[in-house]
């Protein structure tokens, strides 16, 4: 026992020397290298002084100025001979061997510059660092043995440890002011780092200082560290002082469960880490400071919190404790990566970017591993509180810096990815088609970012899973419920609000125009379809289970249906909310004929008791959905510069005016048949409903005749002539069975008055030139069209 004892003791002299013999290489080192470097200087120097000398001994001779000629004197100008080009001799074999020996030469120079800046590095910085760290593991695992074995007390130990690390600070201040600069502040990091060591264990293990000095201890060696590489703009400062910051709970650990000591010191250490990230743009300081943060929490957890049985974990008293901390880790790093980037408003780091996103999986996977057993709530509103802090971050980063798109995309994904994650966690929803729903979105973003065609048609089928998932699970519900507070329901809408989320994407990416904007308009139909639907079949099953119909089932059902199909109609109106194109047109035209065709339909067997005509609520649910028809029409009428406005706006007025004339004809008839079924049996009730509905339908021919002229709208009085032809084909063949003989009088009285008094208006517009100068008009605006 007594050999391990000496071999072990052997082994940590060897492993403290270590640190030392590294420090006096590195200072050797460069103590070589200076004066190669200064000798290097002198022989340039000399070199250029002599050729100087040289050009000094023969100095150029004065110039000679030819003495001026009298004019008599001169000669005439002959010609010169034309001067015959030399021609220049090839390089001989001796030159080309010259040449490639002084490049040969030359390129060994740079070789041999290579091989000392590479040796530099190695003498310097690499054996320095090695020489730091060797000292710090070395001193810590010196206090872990001299507290087992040796009888040295406490505050030996711990003024020991605190008295090496102030002899290293002022080592590392003397080296770089003598001009060794890579040395000092390896020395210097590694006087802090032993300053820390000191603290943690006077305060953590041996109970020599209280609670508030430690702190303040702590916090003290934090500022001094991170303000002494802030000073001299050198971030292997900052980072070895924290790095050992982060270790020396790690190596002086005794064992105990002391999770609010721990965490405390790991906060002072982010804190000088947000410091730093405050005015220097230091990306490894970050990431050492956000995994020392999470890497010391993990251990903490999974020795401490994690073990036992799901019983043990559900009842876990130190539930507030994991989950406090883990926010608190939370919020530091979301902001940390990104602060120096927010207050400079620069473009942000990859690398930063990554971290955002590392934090909240972290995050998320703790919260889920603690929080879904029992606590579902908990975890869907943990889940929506992370998703709203990252859209803060995302108004801050976008009013920091609008250009910065890769952050901003990143934070919205995690924003969207947790804020549709809350639902489902809240409601207890389909996972899967949840999941599938989220997934859809994020690789679109992905796609977009990076132009990726697999990432946008793997999104497109994602989407497309989840919504076959929602039909697979039909019936929606199989006994009573709450309305619209439900999960299933729930699902539905979240998946509605997916495919909103592609068409905002895809209408707002910078892909082809065409193409992207046919996908946002195919992206927000679905949205409105998977609404249509969720409410249809929302709304039955509540009629069926909740209300308990069966006789009357169809009567409530069409009830709900008719505002379905109005509101699904008017949702392509609401501008900028819907895309433009034709396809949104489209589906708003197969919407109202399809809508229109079932109110009319639906409105024949609405009514199950007698009613007062006009004035009930189920011919005010029809009349609405005729409000919303011209609406529509009336929203396309005002864009005429678009590609089929006009067409739709006819389309939505005449669909409007014949399913309205088609309601009053049946509330007319319903309302007599309701009477003799309900109230009182009216034997005369078929041909008291047919007189007044030859009434109205002359009345109603009148009236769009009326307006026709008025608004100088040719279609309106079309369909006043062709509700003519209709009524005279009813007053002939139906009211002439069907009424009694001075009921029958008066109708075919009061249609043929109607007819007359319309052919006198139009002989009398005639006179006028009503159309003459109708007809004018229309051929100018043809013209203008044209022109």
């Amino acid at each position: 026992m007594e050999e391990y004892m000496i071999m072990l003791i052997l082994l940590g002299i060897a492993i403290v020397l270590c640190g030392p013999i590294a420090l006096i290489v590195s200072i050797t080192t460069l103590n070589k290298l200076g004066r190669l470097e200064y000798q290097l200087r002198k022989k340039s120097a000399l070199k250029e002084h002599g050729l100087q000398t040289e050009k000094t001994k023969t100095p150029a001779p004065p110039p000679v100025i030819p003495k001026p000629v009298p004019l008599s004197e001169m000669k005439p100008l002959i010609k010169p001979k034309p001067v015959q080009p030399q021609k220049i001799p090839m390089h001989t074999q001796t030159d080309l061997d010259l040449k490639k020996e002084v490049a040969t030469t030359a390129t060994s120079e740079l070789t041999k510059k290579d091989n000392a800046g590479l040796e530099q590095m190695i003498g310097t910085r690499l054996v320095l660092i090695a020489g730091v760290i060797t000292i710090f593991f070395g001193v810590a695992f010196f206090l872990k043995y001299a507290y087992e074995t040796f009888s040295i007390g406490p505050m030996g130990r711990v003024i020991s440890v605190a008295i090496g690390g102030l002899i290293a600070l002022i080592i590392g201040e003397i080296t770089r002011r003598r001009d060794y600069e890579v040395v000092a502040k390896g020395v210097t990091a590694l006087g802090f780092a032993l300053l820390y060591a000191a603290v943690f264990s006077a305060y953590r293990y041996y109970g020599l200082i209280g609670t508030l000095p430690g702190f303040a201890l702590s916090i003290l060696i934090t500022a001094g560290a991170m303000a002494y590489a802030f000073a001299l703009d050198e971030i292997l400062i900052a980072f070895i002082s924290l790095l050992g910051g982060f270790l020396t709970p790690v190596i002086v650990s005794t064992g105990e469960n002391k999770p609010a000591l721990l965490f405390s010191y790991t906060l002072v250490l982010g804190i000088g880490a947000i410091a730093c990230a405050y005015k220097r743009r230091w990306t490894p300081v970050n990431v050492l400071s956000m995994a020392g943060s999470y890497l010391l929490y993990a251990g903490w957890y999974f020795k401490f919190y994690r073990p036992g049985t799901l019983e043990q974990l559900i009842k876990n008293p130190q539930l507030l404790t994991a989950i406090g901390w883990l926010c608190l880790f939370f919020a530091i790093y979301l902001i940390l990566p990104v602060l120096y980037e927010l207050t400079k408003k620069l473009q942000t780091n990859k690398i930063n970017v990554v971290l955002i996103a590392i934090n909240a999986g972290i995050t998320i996977y703790f919260l889920w591993d603690i929080l879904h057993f029992q606590h579902r709530y908990w975890l869907a509103s943990g889940a929506l509180a992370m998703g709203l802090a990252h859209l803060i971050v995302l108004w801050m980063a976008y009013l920091s810096n609008s250009k910065d798109q890769e952050l901003q995309a990143v934070l919205l994904t995690i924003a969207i990815s947790f804020i549709t994650l809350a639902l489902p966690l809240y409601f207890k929803m389909h996972a899967l088609t949840m999941a599938w729903a989220i997934e859809a979105v994020i690789l679109t973003v992905i796609g977009l970012k990076y132009d990726s065609i697999i990432n946008h048609i793997a999104g497109g089928v994602t989407f497309l899973l989840s919504c076959g998932n929602l039909i697979c699970h039909l019936p929606m519900h199989a006994t009573p419920f709450r309305l619209i507070a439900n999960p299933v329901f729930g699902t539905w809408v979240l998946v509605a609000l997916s495919g909103y989320v592609l068409h905002l994407l895809y209408r707002n990416s910078k892909l082809d125009e065409e193409l992207s904007g046919q996908i946002a308009q195919i992206g927000y139909i679905a949205m409105m379809v998977i609404m249509g639907l969720a409410l249809s079949m929302e709304w039955f099953c509540h009629c069926k289970y909740n209300l308990h119909l069966i006789k009357e089932l169809g009567i409530h059902f069409s009830k709900g249906m008719i505002p379905i199909f109005g509101a699904t109609m008017l949702l392509p109106l609401l501008k900028p909310i819907s895309p433009k194109g034709q396809i949104c047109k489209g589906f708003t035209a197969l919407i109202g004929l399809s809508g229109s065709a079932y109110t009319v339909a639906a409105f024949s067997m609405i009514y199950s008791e007698n009613f007062r005509i006009f004035a009930n609520h189920e011919f005010v649910i029809a009349l609405l959905f005729v409000a919303a028809l011209f609406a529509v029409g009336i929203f396309f009428s005002r864009i005429k510069d678009e590609k089929y406005n006009s067409a739709l706006a006819e389309l939505f007025a005449v669909t409007g005016l014949v399913v309205l004339w088609l309601l009053l004809t049946e509330e007319i008839y319903l309302y007599w048949h309701c009477i003799n079924k309900y109230a009182e049996r009216l034997p005369n009730w078929r041909f008291l409903a047919h007189m007044y509905i030859s009434i109205m339908w002359a009345a109603y021919g009148a009236v769009l005749m009326a307006i026709g002229f008025w608004k100088k709208n040719t279609v309106l009085r079309y369909i006043a002539l062709g509700l003519f032809v209709l009524l005279l084909a009813k007053v002939f063949i139906v009211d002439t069975s069907e009424v009694e003989s001075i009921y029958r009088v008066g109708a075919f009285l009061a249609t043929g008055m109607v007819l007359v008094g319309v052919s006198y208006l139009y002989q009398f517009l005639k006179k006028k030139g009503f159309f003459e100068a109708l007809l004018n008009e229309n051929v100018t605006l043809n013209k203008d069209n044209n022109a």
